[in-house]
């Protein structure tokens, strides 16, 4: 009786020893390691999957297949006929190490033909076209991608101080052609920071960032990581994402998200930031209604709410108002705060500008047609608005004092917009308008803007 290709080959203990020196190639292979060597990938399953699959292609008595469908289990992998090509590459390879004289026909050709069903009902992308990962070569590229950058970074007169204890060995140039792979655009096979050995372990970038330092131990700053974005990962970008201006783009874009991740302090990367404009309006007025603070009870003025809505970006960096449109005849009379949604924090934008050195405060006089700003950056001091005019000068028409910035002379302790960063930024803000005098002199709220500046990071 002819001895059957499982007993050519040596039987199914020849066959386990045959997928433990295959595995050895397919792990240490650079071009499709990165499918296999990610955190839930259990080589003892995948071995012993192989060898049942390749004894039952062998007819090996007493052998199952019981693992799962090739398709099933490969699906959603986006495969590519180059990865099958190179899988098949590296079983050649290894049944040459492991029969160096050859095998008979029948035995090479049953398993051959067993590795090419595999690749036929696996692949996904016949075309090596269909992601970033596969257009621009696969991990050989992003291998070289990132040997690349780090030779670019060490040569840098600005930026090598802050790499010089890590640029040695390989693990910088895997994690940062793993980090760029596992981008969802990008869209490879590995999984940044869970990778399994023999690759190195990746940290999570800020992490691995946070004890880095350049000359005279100073972190890393938005003004060099712009450096390193301009003058290191566009020019290498230029040259390794093929003819395509997107996937180019794809690539800068992957280190342009983690300027948060690096720089200190995160909050001057233009990514923790958001710009949000509340404005109220009310063409025919809001009347600001008068009391004479001498009789009390205090009425509360006239209020108006401006809700911010919550987002990631939940900090104030800068708050101003902008567009404050008002009528008044004696500015002098009036009050106006503005007070943060948590209620902690009240901001004077004017006090009765002149009072109490004049009794009745300086009689600038607001004009809808004439808004004003109040801003930490003014040019004019609200408190002395008005010392100077002529009855019926109106506020920024005649001296340009349209920019004002909050009083901190009167105040105890003095407070600019600047009290408001780092606060809670979403919720109702209160604008408050104070008429402080039965005089006669009235005035009505047209409309007002809070700019905000929102931040990610607490200050």
């Amino acid at each position: 009786m002819l001895p059957t290709a499982c007993e050519l080959f040596g039987g199914p203990d020849a066959v386990a020893a045959f997928v433990a020196q295959f595995t050895d190639i397919l792990y240490d292979d650079t071009r499709i390691n990165v499918y296999f060597l990610n955190e839930g990938f259990v080589p003892p399953k995948f071995s012993l999957c192989l060898t049942n699959y390749l004894a039952v292609a062998l007819s090996c008595d007493g052998v199952e297949y019981t693992c799962g469908g090739m398709q099933t289990v490969h699906g959603g992998m986006r495969i590519s006929a180059a990865d099958v090509a190179d899988f098949q590459e590296d079983f050649v390879a290894a049944l040459d190490a492991f029969a160096p004289g050859g095998l008979p026909e029948g035995v090479t050709s049953a398993l051959l033909g067993a590795v090419d069903a595999v690749g036929q009902a696996i692949v996904e992308d016949p075309n090596n076209d269909a992601t970033i990962y596969q257009r621009i070569g696969r991990n050989p590229t992003l291998l070289g991608f990132a040997a690349d950058l780090n030779a670019r970074i060490a040569a840098h007169p600005a930026l090598s101080s802050f790499w010089a204890d890590v640029m040695a060995g390989d693990k910088l140039a895997a994690c940062y052609a793993r980090f760029v792979g596992a981008d969802e655009e990008v869209a490879g096979p590995m999984r940044y920071g869970e990778e399994l050995a023999p690759l190195p372990k990746c940290q999570h970038l800020g992490d691995a960032h946070s004890d880095v330092t350049g000359i005279n131990d100073a972190a890393i700053a938005v003004e060099d990581f712009t450096t390193y974005m301009i003058e290191v990962v566009d020019q290498v970008a230029l040259s390794f994402a093929g003819e395509s201006q997107a996937d180019r783009d794809v690539l800068v874009e992957v280190f342009a998200d983690q300027c948060e991740a690096v720089v200190t302090p995160a909050n001057d990367c233009p990514s923790a930031h958001e710009v949000v404009d509340v404005t109220i309006d009310n063409p025919a007025g809001w009347f600001i209604p008068a009391h004479d603070p001498m009789d009390p009870p205090m009425m509360p003025g006239l209020c108006r709410t401006f809700n911010v809505a919550a987002s990631e970006y939940d900090f104030v960096g800068e708050v101003w108002i902008d567009d404050f449109s008002l009528t008044h005849t004696w500015g002098g009379d009036l009050v106006i705060t503005l007070t943060n949604p948590e209620g902690d924090i009240v901001l004077h934008l004017l006090k009765r500008p002149g009072h109490p050195l004049v009794p009745t405060g300086y009689g600038p006089v607001f004009a809808q047609d004439w808004p004003v700003s109040f801003l930490d950056a003014g040019d004019t001091n609200a408190q002395q608005l008005g010392k100077n005019y002529m009855p019926g000068d109106i506020v920024c028409k005649k001296y340009g004092d349209c920019k004002l910035y909050p009083p901190p002379d009167i105040m105890e302790p003095a407070m600019m917009f600047s009290a408001f960063a780092g606060v809670q930024a979403s919720g109702d803000w209160k604008l408050c308008i104070e008429d402080h005098a039965i005089d006669g002199n009235t005035g009505y709220l047209y409309g007002a803007t809070l700019h905000l500046d929102k931040v990610k990071h607490s200050l």
